[in-house]
């Protein structure tokens, strides 16, 4: 690797100067005796780096090109860097790359040059990456995609790092000019970002994609974006997956208390559960502490209305694996089920999370049933760092977001004696709905007193996730915890279907798969449509100007690709007549 790359600085920088093989192959002999000498310890000497360095600068006046930061750190620093495994360099491999860069026009500022000399040494990437500057500029952030990428590769062959975690798009990802429009809409439109920020006089823009390196669990890439505005010093950030799930847009003034932010609380919560799940118990880890940190930046004006997700957004969640993980996942298990006596049959659903090194929790939940429907029985609460056992019990009337939060916060949730503040709507009883919808519903007992056993209840029954539910019980879920604004605005109410009055479930899908198959052949291989799947069908009515206009069976169909994103197709049907009212039939992944 070594003799490669000086030989690669040879053959990219010399073109101007006449090498015979037998010359070049001179000064790879010399690299190859000093690394015979001292295997073990094997380092480039001073004098055959200033020997080749003397080399590429004999072109003449053009040297200081040929040697700007970027090839003066890829052919002299990188190859010093590599002699050691130190995460330093010393203070005679300081002083010579000095000596050096000063021989080749490298601009060194005098405060790094002071600093280095007070500290005795310098952290190799933290030298490498300011000589570097000096050509690409000040911030990496405003580097272009490609050499913040070369920059990153560097750093993976010279040992700095685990992993490339600057990328460069590939076929499947969106485009550099995609990203950018989407980030600028979004900032101008929401964030006021003025119509001058490409200005570079102006504004400093910072552009990434990447992903976390020091993490093997996350496999999320994500695009950064942000301006800086130069005179105010107002920054604005955009950041967002690679799967198209905008997780942060926000605005920062100096000086000011308060940010702006493009996303609200249900922006935010609908977004992830489109694309992970409906059910929050569904998301991994690395979607958890990603909607962890998303909820943190958003507008808390308008609180979302589900306070279950209100409860788990509080809840610093981390992924194992990183630098505060003292433990494995296997050792957190095996103590749970030792002090929960959790025998085989019971599956663990385990989370990590804390806020440093010394406050640090597993928490492991046991469970039975199936993934779409788990019967939380029993969990235990490990500290991260001693495995002492903090908290241990059982699930019993427990809400459904009880394996997501610690048990401290749990605890305080359960021992918490205020009245709650779900209320009965004052649009109940709403004449609009007839009086058989409404009996319906008051027959679950559902109400300020006994909403939380009810939905534990349902919970056990009938799953985690609200649309798995009989309709009677989403529908009274509906008017009190979403506590809808009904006026008389366009709508859709959760319904109850009638036999004999509506099409049967069963019916209205066959009708909605038969619609879809009249499309899906030109739009997907038989591989992907083998993958179809059916989601459970939502009943309600349509209301428009306090009138309900149709009783509708609402149909997403998905289908999964290759590289785990899907699409989907939403068909409405009415439950009347079998017409098809809407039907949005596309193959573009995250649609609908």
């Amino acid at each position: 690797m070594r003799e490669h790359m000086i030989g690669s600085a040879m053959d990219q920088n010399l073109s101007g100067l006449y090498m015979t093989k037998e010359m070049k192959m001179n000064v790879l002999y010399r690299v190859q005796n000093d690394k015979a000498a001292a295997p073990k310890t094997f380092r480039l000497s001073f004098g055959l780096i200033a020997a080749i360095v003397l080399i590429l600068v004999t072109v003449g006046a053009v040297a200081a090109v040929l040697l700007g930061g970027k090839a003066f750190t890829k052919d002299v620093v990188a190859p010093i860097a590599m002699q050691t495994d130190s995460e330093r360099f010393s203070a005679q491999e300081v002083e010579e790359i000095l000596r050096l860069a000063d021989e080749n026009g490298i601009p060194v500022p005098q405060y790094l040059r002071e600093r280095w000399e007070k500290w005795g040494g310098e952290y190799k990437e933290e030298l490498m990456r300011a000589l570097v500057k000096t050509e690409l500029g000040f911030y990496p952030g405003s580097w272009s995609l490609e050499d913040q990428n070369w920059y990153s590769q560097m750093l993976v062959e010279c040992g700095l790092a685990d992993g490339v975690g600057n990328l460069l798009p590939g076929e499947n990802d969106f485009t550099q000019e995609q990203v950018l429009h989407m980030a600028n809409t979004l900032m101008v439109e929401k964030l006021e970002l003025p119509p001058d920020y490409a200005d570079e006089t102006k504004f400093q823009r910072f552009f990434t994609f990447g992903m976390d390196t020091n993490n093997p669990n996350v496999t999320f890439k994500r695009w950064d974006v942000g301006y800086e505005d130069l005179e105010t010093g107002a920054q604005y950030n955009f950041m967002m997956l690679d799967n198209g799930l905008i997780t942060q847009a926000w605005r920062y003034q100096p000086g000011t208390e308060a940010s702006l932010h493009a996303l609200t609380e249900d922006d935010v919560v609908n977004s992830f559960r489109h694309y992970f799940g409906n059910s929050v118990l569904q998301w991994n880890m690395e979607v958890l502490e990603q909607f962890y940190h998303s909820f943190a930046m958003c507008d808390h004006t308008k609180k979302t209305a589900d306070p279950g997700i209100r409860i788990v957004a509080q809840t610093c969640f981390l992924l194992p694996g990183g630098h505060y993980t003292y433990m494995t996942e296997e050792e957190a298990i095996r103590l749970a089920r030792e002090v929960c006596k959790a025998d085989e049959s019971l599956q663990p659903y385990v989370i990590y999370f804390g806020d440093g090194p010394n406050n640090m929790h597993w928490k492991i939940s046991f469970w039975e049933g199936t993934e779409k429907s788990m019967q939380f029985r029993l969990y235990a609460q490990i500290d991260g760092r001693t495995g002492e056992t903090e908290y241990a019990g059982d699930y019993s009337g427990a809400p459904w977001y009880a394996p997501l939060v610690s048990a401290d916060l749990h605890a305080s949730i359960a021992e918490d004696k205020t009245p709650r503040i779900y209320e009965k709507p004052e649009n109940w009883r709403s004449p609009i709905f007839t009086d058989d919808y409404w009996d319906a519903l008051e027959a679950l007992d559902y109400n300020a007193e006994t909403r939380e056993q009810r939905i534990a209840e349902w919970d056990s029954q009938y799953g985690n996730a609200t649309n798995q539910w009989p309709y009677a019980h989403q529908a009274v879920f509906w008017w009190w915890d979403m506590n809808p604004e009904f006026q008389n605005i366009n709508c859709h109410v959760p319904g109850i279907p009638v036999e004999g009055e509506h099409i049967s479930k069963e019916e209205a899908e066959k009708i909605a798969r038969n619609c879809f198959m009249e499309e899906a052949p030109s739009l997907f291989t038989e591989e992907e449509l083998s993958r179809m799947n059916i989601l459970p069908p939502n009943f309600h009515y349509q209301v428009d100007n306090g009138q309900i206009v149709a009783h509708v069976w609402r149909f997403d169909i998905q289908i999964q690709f290759d590289d785990g994103q899907y699409s989907d197709s939403l068909i409405h049907i009415d439950a009347h007549t079998g017409e098809i009212l809407e039907k949005d039939i596309s193959s573009a992944p995250g649609n609908g």
